[in-house]
């Protein structure tokens, strides 16, 4: 889970510094992508270079290189932690958003010895520790247009690259993000293999549950404000929800993030309901209090909730790479009667 990489000669679009060859023994020449939709691999006379797409404009808004001398970076989601830890890349982590959400064992140890910056989010971005840091990338998630002082970083060789692993819209395109953190590091066929691995248990979980009987009728989220958030029919989580062969009142529903309803609304479609995932909470007593009306479900009255908020900072950098793990998880919550019982793997039952 972790740092990484890139050197003043990794480039966004706008560089022109000519791109270094790659080495004979690197893949990425051959590489493919077959899920993901926001990156892609692109041949440039003799040499290969991952270019990564806005999911909006479909523009190409960094051309990457492997790195180089310089290979620390910033990473700015726990995700990127994850997938830099899967291929050994932790060390190279120079800096997070915020420590207290960081779960991997490297990163703290580091950032105990003050090897590893607190640089803040994206609106607030602490620039002049980040200078004198020295990376050579800051990995960010696109969630702006404009990424703050991605000019004043760039004049002094740091380059700001958007991740968009989170706008991928199936488990496995976003697992596959990993293959550009094994292209910078020159790790290309370790990541294609440990991509292709991935993908072969998740669609052997996939397959098997699809020779399930449908299960019984999940809800998932919780109340926010006014309003109950809870994934649409197009989402990355309503992917998973289906490979599970999980039922759920929502997969009609358009859109690829979360779709808001109230309270009324989800309990006169889920009152009865068997289970309820992802409530944000970790005991029965703290949803109560969260939402007093979560009693009236029959999955909080038979003690069917599950959430993974009991070590939250794990499951967020490491369930993006591990989707077979949390397939199975979702597996096993919902289809209990024919899965054999085992601990979870990211989730635990509210008690």
């Amino acid at each position: 889970m972790r740092f990484s990489l890139f050197a003043f000669i990794l480039f966004l679009t706008a560089c022109t510094s000519k791109p270094e060859p790659i080495a004979d023994s690197d893949k990425a020449k051959k590489e493919s992508v077959n899920h993901a939709k926001h990156f892609r691999f692109v041949e440039k006379g003799n040499q290969t270079v991952i270019e990564i797409l806005n999911p909006d404009s479909k523009a190409v808004v960094a051309t990457l290189t492997p790195l180089k001398e310089n290979k620390q970076v910033i990473a700015l989601s726990g995700t990127f932690i994850g997938m830099l830890d899967k291929l050994q890349l932790a060390e190279y982590i120079s800096g997070v958003s915020e420590i207290k959400y960081v779960d991997n064992a490297i990163v703290k140890k580091n950032f105990s010895k003050k090897k590893v910056l607190e640089a803040g989010y994206d609106t607030q971005l602490a620039l002049e520790p980040i200078v004198a840091n020295k990376p050579a990338l800051v990995l960010h998630s696109g969630y702006n247009t404009d990424f703050p002082h991605q000019k004043q970083l760039e004049n002094v060789g740091i380059s700001c690259v958007p991740i968009y692993d989170w706008r991928e819209e199936t488990p496995l395109g976003k697992a596959e993000w990993i293959k550009v953190y094994g292209f910078l590091y020159g790790k290309s066929a370790q990541a294609s293999e440990l991509f292709a691995s991935i993908e072969k248990a998740y669609l052997a979980l996939k397959e098997e549950a699809k020779m399930l009987q449908p299960s019984k009728l999940l809800i998932s989220g919780n109340v926010i404000g006014s309003e109950w958030y809870t994934p649409a029919g197009e989402s990355f989580f309503a992917q998973l929800l289906k490979d599970a062969n999980i039922t759920y009142n929502y997969f009609n529903k358009p859109g690829t993030g979360s779709i808001a309803l109230t309270q009324e609304e989800v309990l006169k479609d889920n009152r009865h309901a068997s289970y309820w995932i992802n409530p944000g909470a970790v005991s029965l007593h703290d949803l109560k209090i969260m939402n007093p009306k979560a009693v009236l479900f029959d999955a909080f009255t038979n003690q069917q909730i599950y959430c993974h908020t009991y070590n939250e900072n794990f499951y967020w950098e490491v369930s993006s790479i591990e989707p077979d793990k949390l397939l199975a998880d979702l597996i096993q919550i919902a289809h209990p009667e024919h899965t054999a019982k085992q601990d979870l793997y990211f989730y635990s039952r509210l008690k």
